[in-house]
């Protein structure tokens, strides 16, 4: 949460179970000294702390006094312990909260790394509907005439979060976010295999590295009299080949799984320039099996590339006359039929 004053922040931790229960909010507030009023002012329960550099972030220092808040209304034992699932974040991890949820009976599990938009209840289904009534109790707050002139400040914040509280922490959305997630019931085919396809960029398997004194076999140095086979008698176990422009002393890597890239071609992000399209230009990849290229008609044809240039400026910026007129002026003067009728135009008079 973001307040108006000079953009000071203030920190909203809350904790939740499964059978739809939550703690009272934990405020960090951006000063060294916390004031009574906040509390006052807060859902009842509610712990406010600062901290020493008064940035209004998570702490470790603060983190810790959370336990403390934790500890206080949930009551851990040696024989119901409780099970903390939290994020990553640095403050999670230092000595002293481990130490403290040791002695208390509380285990800790993180979530992996980037899935906690994912698989954290409190983000799928709870700190969004927070994030809406918090939005209206301060648009309510600014449309008061009592308010009128003044400026929203970090004093103000309690206010707005003990009216979105109660009204986004409810048993309903917060059993939701663990139905969500498959936490409980628990659920291992939750996530649809869509869901890691992002994976699969960084999930490849190893490429196969051929001896370096094993020349690489090419198709075009095979005598005319050779009988040709086709890829269906190659057994699985057979290297591949290589392109005739590979060299001999060249050690040979190939990628069997992956899929080769015939007559593709990959255009990058590309910009204006005095002279030429710098950014418009194939990627050329060094992969095995793989070819790159841009047909011949953009690679020797400025003029469609210019209008491809500025037909995504068009897309991109919405402005149409000025679009169309720079791209027609650009188009013409690029065209050599242009610089024909210039110098005919410009011919000696008889």
């Amino acid at each position: 949460m973001v307040s108006q004053e000079k953009g000071s922040t203030v920190t909203f931790c809350g904790a939740v179970n499964a059978v739809g229960n939550s703690i009272p909010p934990f405020l960090i507030f951006p000063r060294v000294n916390v004031q009574e009023h906040w509390e006052m002012m807060s859902p009842p329960g509610t712990k406010c702390d600062g901290h020493l550099k008064a940035t209004g972030w998570m702490t470790s220092e603060n983190f810790h006094q959370f336990l403390q808040h934790f500890e206080r209304h949930a009551k851990p034992t040696a024989s119901r312990p409780v099970l903390l699932i939290l994020d990553n974040h640095a403050s999670h991890c230092s000595e002293a909260v481990i130490t403290f949820c040791k002695e208390n009976h509380i285990t800790l599990l993180s979530f992996p790394p980037h899935c906690s938009h994912e698989m954290k209840p409190l983000d799928v289904s709870v700190y969004g509907p927070f994030q809406n009534f918090y939005d209206y109790a301060i648009e309510k707050w600014c449309k008061d005439p009592q308010n009128a002139g003044k400026q929203m400040s970090i004093h103000s914040v309690p206010q707005m979060v003990s009216y979105a509280f109660p009204k986004a922490f409810t048993p309903t959305n917060i059993m939701a976010g663990f139905r969500a997630t498959g936490i409980f019931p628990m659920d291992r085919n939750i996530f649809p295999d869509n869901k890691f396809l992002p994976t699969y960029s960084t999930d490849k398997p190893e490429p196969v590295v051929l001896p370096p004194n094993q020349p690489p076999t090419s198709s075009a140095k095979h005598p005319q009299n050779q009988p040709s086979t086709s890829s269906a008698e190659h057994p699985q176990n057979q290297p591949s080949t290589s392109s005739a422009e590979q060299s001999q002393n060249q050690p040979f890597t190939s990628s069997p799984s992956q899929p080769t890239l015939q007559g593709s071609f990959l255009l990058k992000k590309f910009a204006p320039s005095p002279k030429w399209l710098l950014g418009l230009r194939a990627k050329n990849n060094a992969k095995q099996g793989s070819q790159q290229f841009l047909p011949s008609l953009l690679k020797s044809n400025r003029v469609v590339l210019e209008m491809l240039w500025w037909l995504r400026l068009l897309i991109r910026k919405g402005n149409l006359i000025m679009t169309l007129t720079m791209m027609t002026r650009r188009t013409l003067l690029s065209s050599p039929f242009w610089r024909v009728w210039i110098r005919w135009r410009k011919r000696p008079a008889k």
